[in-house]
């Protein structure tokens, strides 16, 4: 950015008392009673709390039915399970006494004579029964009956205890008899101890096979994971409902509140039929209650919010809206009155004390601001006067130097770039030059150096794009680094080396200009390196006051949007890469041609 120009920066949306005051004219509200507005609120109220009351009674009802339908489609999934562990069941009770060789093998070993055979063929088989209970599941429990000898056992692991497995044990063998080869039961109930049960008997050559399944093993998934506490899932088979009769939840099965689920598996297969009771005033329609009382609340408190609001507005909204108005005009204008009678004491000393420190921050800024600029104009004068002394007595000792050798050839010259070089001096008060008129003084300064040791001892490349030459740049910066590698890097023991480039390059924030410049000297010392890389800034001393000039002059003059690395080049020599933003200057062909550095 250029410094030097002040703006005058308004506050957007400011205009003038006259014109607010023809934008919002004043005129008579003509407002209506606090009566009037409190029987609108209160038929608005009650509006939404009817509203709200249907619109409960339908989501509770739409709520209800998507539950019915969910359940009913669970318990359909779980009867194809239960259907598909009956039908294994059957197919492993028939394939097991028509093909098992160690239930034949135990059909008429007498457990009373020779028990340790029994052993064998018994182990073979349950283990045989612990896999298949992988699939089915350890409800399912199988019981092995020998009519010949009357041994009876189980061929699971038991789930029920001593007692009520005898009472199991005489249900299922008491009054059994067939005269055919085959038999298959269907399935059928028994209650024991008050627990009912289904079982299932196959018969084969002297050899049963029973497998029973407590009533409430089958509805206890759905019981616990589907149903709330006052539903109630059961099972009905041949007629019977097996479930006991005493429970609340089966005797009040028929009542109107309740949903009566009745429902078999897909294909009709399974020997009952599963049965849910569910009542319709669960834990959704508990809440209809608690939610009509909140609406009673509601209205209550938009009531009372009406009169909170309402005296609010008159005593403190209305005061503030006034005192905003007063504060824009008074960006505008500051002979705005202040505001009177606002109800609000301490509002109105505000509105003074605001008016007043308003006047005294006016005039605090407008003097900070043209001392600010002040300061930064007299800070870059000073850093460039630093740069004007630094070349004077080394040009005049060389013409001193030149005449005791007669040498007036190379005097004339000298004396010619000495002049340009102190000519750019004297005109570079502006805070940028284009960067052609840099380049020159450079070739002028370069031209000083090459009279005083020699061409052969120095050798420039220069590559600037065209484009740059119009580029606007800081007066003495290029100087400032090219004599800083001639200073450092000449030596008449080799050829120094100065390359500078200049090019337009694009990063993220759009076209930068790049210029590099390297030489094949020492390089920088580190102490000065590491001092650039912590601070930014070299140790002020007479050495380095050149580069601290240029640093200083970059930092006011494009704050954060420039980039400066110095280094040293691993093959040996420093370099120095600056990046600026774009300004131009002119056109490219009002430009003077630059004589070309060789």
């Amino acid at each position: 950015m250029m410094i030097g120009t002040v703006w005058q920066i308004l506050p957007y949306g400011v205009v003038s008392g006259q014109t607010r005051r023809s934008i919002m004219p004043e005129k008579t509200i003509q407002g209506h009673s606090i009566n009037q507005y409190l029987r609108v609120l209160t038929a608005s109220l009650v509006i939404v709390c009817v509203v709200n009351i249907l619109l409960i009674i339908a989501t509770i009802q739409t709520t209800r039915n998507e539950r019915l339908e969910r359940l009913e489609s669970t318990i359909g999934i779980y009867l194809g399970d239960v259907a598909t562990k009956f039908k294994a069941i059957d197919h492993f009770m028939d394939y097991s006494v028509v093909n098992e060789s160690s239930l034949k093998e135990m059909a008429p070993i007498d457990p009373n004579a020779n028990s340790v055979a029994l052993i064998k063929p018994l182990n073979q088989f349950r283990q045989r029964v612990f896999d298949f209970q992988y699939n089915t599941g350890k409800a399912y429990q199988f019981f092995y009956y020998s009519p010949q000898t009357g041994y009876f056992t189980n061929v699971s692991s038991l789930q029920m205890g001593y007692d009520p497995y005898l009472k199991l044990k005489s249900a299922l063998i008491t009054g059994w008899a067939t005269q055919t080869k085959i038999a298959e039961e269907p399935w059928r109930q028994v209650k024991i101890d008050g627990t009912y049960y289904l079982y299932h008997e196959v018969k084969y050559e002297g050899v049963v096979l029973f497998c029973t399944v407590k009533a409430s093993a089958l509805t206890h998934p759905i019981q616990t994971q589907y149903l709330a506490n006052a539903d109630l899932a059961y099972i009905r088979l041949n007629g019977h409902d097996l479930v006991n009769r005493q429970d609340p939840r089966y005797r009040r099965r028929n009542l109107s509140p309740n949903h009566f689920i009745h429902q078999n598996d897909d294909s009709q297969t399974l020997p009952f039929t599963f049965n849910v009771v569910v009542n319709r005033f669960g834990r959704t329609e508990q809440f209809t209650l608690i939610q009509l009382m909140l609406m009673t609340l509601t209205m209550i408190i938009g009531i009372a919010a009406m009169f909170g609001a309402f005296y609010l507005w008159r005593n403190f909204v209305v005061p503030l809206r006034t005192f905003s108005s007063t504060v824009t005009l008074l960006q505008q204008s500051p002979n705005t009155a202040s505001i009177q009678n606002s109800r609000i004491k301490e509002l109105e000393n505000v509105n003074h004390q605001f008016h007043t420190l308003m006047q005294q921050v006016r005039s605090l800024k407008v003097s900070l601001y043209e001392k600010e600029i002040q300061q930064k104009k007299t800070q870059i004068q000073f850093m460039q006067l630093q740069v004007r002394p630094h070349f004077y007595l080394n040009i005049l000792t060389t013409l001193y130097s030149m005449l005791q050798m007669n040498q007036t050839a190379h005097m004339g010259e000298l004396i010619l770039s000495a002049t340009r070089y102190m000519r750019y001096l004297l005109n570079a008060g502006a805070e940028l030059v284009p960067l052609s008129q840099e380049i020159s003084h450079v070739n002028d300064y370069l031209n000083i150096q090459r009279i005083r040791y020699g061409n052969d001892v120095i050798q420039v490349v220069l590559d600037i794009a065209p484009q740059t030459k119009c580029y606007l740049v800081p007066p003495l910066m290029l100087q400032t680094f090219v004599e800083n590698s001639v200073k450092y890097a000449v030596s008449f023991d080799r050829q120094t080396k100065i390359e500078i480039t200049a090019k337009t390059i694009r990063n993220q924030y759009g076209d930068v200009l790049a210029i590099h410049i390297q030489d094949n000297g020492p390089g920088f010392p580190k102490d000065i390196l590491d001092a650039l890389t912590k601070s930014h800034l070299i140790a002020l001393n007479e050495h380095h006051i050149g580069i601290n000039n240029v640093i200083n002059r970059l930092d006011l003059l494009f704050n954060q949007s420039y980039q400066l690395t110095i280094g040293n080049r691993p093959e040996g020599g420093a370099y120095i890469d600056l990046t600026l933003p774009v300004q131009q200057a002119v056109k490219k062909g009002e430009l003077t041609d630059e004589s070309t550095l060789s």
